[in-house]
């Protein structure tokens, strides 16, 4: 198909041009068709191909808070995460996508890409993991120690030679004759190591300081700073979030963290948790209420560890039985609400602490009037 704006050929499950960003309204399925998201698709299309990644994120973000379901938004944050390279968080939307609508070749292509970079990335890691028994962080250490210890002698010698010369008695080889038949002696000579002079057959050699000092008791030249190699900083600060939450926050048996993600301003925060059940359903109430405590105590960790944030993104999986995971449970919960209940209080309680709820098998987010869990 085309695009009804520029007439790019697209492909057929497109949700929007990859040469323009317009929203393609023939690929839009059942309640994505609202102008409004159409828009967002678009606006955060746009700012992905711009490479404005925090903005095109919000937007998503923004969207799936009143379309939960919306599988554009889902497979856009996807793209979004993919071209940074982030391969593990663009795998995870897109499969969040897959949840939503299994019919997907286009979802199921990227998914297979973000995984396949995801494994290549980990082979080359793997290949270059050790040399003699070390890994390459060990050798970069090592390496940089040898290095500033090096430095370090070099200079503590050339200050011990300049003490030296600097204590050693000046002598004169001789002296120029004057007319009275005194000798005089010979003019201060100046100049760098190995300069000579020469006057009446007598030679000097003179020793001019080291660069970088003035004298014999003059500075040192500065020592090199030198900094290790680490990784991204804000990847290396999501995965020591999310061992720590895992750490600390007391989840059910059989429930775990799969991923923490945080907004560039680190203000916003995603959770995202897997439960396993060994038999029920997605309507189970007893699944439903240990999935409000899971994710209750996820985020309480998230603002115990990270004081700048101000709201946290839950989204939970379900897997019971043999059964692939599904969606079970999305909502949005600030720091303040957050720290007004707790993960012992009645279920009702605690989702009345959560912002635009979503559980699997609605359509459109928990509206007030809900009937309460028990």
């Amino acid at each position: 198909m085309q695009c009804p704006t520029c007439h790019t050929d697209l492909a057929a499950d497109s949700a929007f041009c990859s040469a323009c960003g317009a929203g393609v309204g023939t690929a839009i399925e059942a309640g994505a068709h609202d102008r409004r998201s159409e828009a967002l698709l678009g606006q955060a299309n746009v700012m992905r191909m711009r490479g404005q990644w925090a903005k095109a994120e919000q937007l998503c973000i923004d969207l799936l808070r009143t379309d939960p379901n919306n599988v554009h938004a889902h497979s856009l944050l996807g793209d979004v995460y993919r071209d940074q390279e982030r391969y593990d968080e663009a795998a995870q939307w897109y499969q969040l996508a897959l949840d939503l609508n299994p019919e997907s070749a286009a979802d199921r292509a990227k998914l297979a890409q973000a995984e396949g970079a995801r494994r290549a990335r980990a082979a080359a890691a793997a290949g270059t993991q050790r040399l003699l028994g070390l890994s390459p962080v060990a050798w970069i250490r090592g390496l940089t120690v040898l290095s500033v210890a090096f430095l370090v002698l070099s200079v503590a010698l050339l200050v011990a030679v300049r003490r030296n010369v600097a204590r050693a008695p000046a002598v004169v080889r001789g002296a120029a004759p004057t007319s009275e038949g005194a000798s005089a002696p010979m003019p201060p000579v100046s100049g760098t190591l190995g300069a000579q002079q020469n006057d009446g057959g007598t030679t000097h050699r003179a020793l001019a300081p080291p660069v970088g000092q003035t004298g014999p008791q003059g500075p040192q030249a500065p020592e090199a700073s030198v900094s290790p190699g680490s990784m991204p900083e804000q990847a290396a600060r999501e995965a020591a979030l999310e061992g720590r939450v895992s750490a600390i926050a007391v989840l059910s048996p059989g429930t775990a963290v799969v991923a923490v993600t945080l907004s560039d301003r680190g203000s916003r925060g995603l959770a995202v948790l897997e439960e396993t059940a060994a038999k029920g359903d997605l309507t189970s109430e007893v699944l439903r209420a240990m999935a409000l405590r899971d994710g209750l105590r996820a985020a309480q960790a998230m603002f115990t560890l990270e004081p700048m944030l101000q709201e946290v993104d839950v989204a939970i999986r379900a897997r019971v039985g043999v059964e692939p995971s599904q969606p079970l449970f999305r909502g949005a919960i600030a720091r303040a609400a957050a720290a007004s209940v707790v993960a012992t209080a009645p279920p009702d309680r605690i989702l009345g602490a959560f912002a635009s709820t979503w559980w699997a098998g609605m359509q459109m987010p928990a509206a007030e009037g809900e009937e309460p869990l028990q």
